[in-house]
This record gives C-alpha cells, structure tokens and sequence, in this order.
C-alpha cells in the first residue's frame, strides 16, 4: 500500500514539474516574439543559456530532439564566425597542425621520390671480355674500375 502511494505521489510531482517546463516554454516564447515585434532580433543571453542548457534533455515521443523555436538556424558563415570567435586557440593550432603537415608530407616526398625503386633489380649492361697476349704473371693494374681506357695505355704490369 505505501508503493502504491509513493508511486502515486511521484506522478503527481512529475506532471507538476511537465506543466511548469511547459510553462516556461510559452513564456519564454512570448518573451521572444514580443523582442521581434519591438525591433530587438537577438536574444538575450540570460535566453541563449536557459535554451542551450533545455536543448538536449527533452525529447518528443519520436525520439527526436525538439526543433528550434524559430525553426531556422543562423546561416553557416554567421555560425562559423562566431565558432571561431569562441574557439580561436583551437582553430589557429588546427590550421597550424595542417600547414606544418602539408610541408612535412612534401619534404617526405621529395627526399623519397630521389630514390630509385624496381620491382625486378636487372641492370642492362655490356660485357667486354679480356684476354692477355702474351702469358705471364700480372704485377699490377693500372686502371681504376668504370674508367674508359683510351686506345694503347698500359692496363696491367707483368
């Protein structure tokens, strides 16, 4: 019996507490079309806080989110502005983070595109074979190894 009056009394004081949110909204509604009739299109503060603090707890039966009271948001670049204007620390690192990223991922390119790859490591060449005419024992070379050999310069000593 006290369940079924602790309950009772618990519906009671939640249907108060929906009539009084309800309450406010039509005030604060009223408070707002009467600014837009006396010229004054921006709300208050004190009404921006009350209605960002209410924006995301209540929702419909849907279970979508309550649409703004005007039903139109401000235009992008106004809405940009001022997340600028709150965010500027943020912003200016971001925008930095990228630049600096953009210069080290070139850097990285540069440096890595001067290197050769291959996917089949063959190397075209020409074999020239040498072979001595007269036969003896070799005490030196005189050449040093990709250098062209003009006609009859000594190569190796016997």
């Amino acid at each position: 019996m006290a369940d079924q009056t602790q309950y009772k009394e618990i519906q009671v004081e939640l249907q108060r507490l929906r009539d009084e949110q309800q309450r406010l909204r039509d005030e604060q509604e009223r408070l707002r079309r009467e600014g837009a009739r006396n010229g004054n299109s921006h709300e208050s503060r004190q009404d921006r806080g009350a209605e960002s603090a209410n924006e995301g707890e209540h929702k419909d039966e849907g279970g979508k989110q309550g649409e703004a009271h005007d039903g139109e948001k401000p235009p992008l670049k106004e809405r940009t502005r001022k997340y600028i204007q709150a965010h500027r620390k943020t912003v200016l690192l971001s925008l930095a983070g990228i630049l600096i990223g953009i210069v080290v991922a070139e850097v990285l390119f540069l440096y890595l595109s001067s290197y050769e790859s291959t996917d089949d490591a063959q190397v075209d060449g020409h074999l020239d074979s040498i072979s001595p005419r007269v036969s003896g024992t070799v005490t030196g070379v005189y050449v040093e190894n990709n250098r062209v050999v003009p006609a009859g310069e000594l190569v190796v000593g016997h």
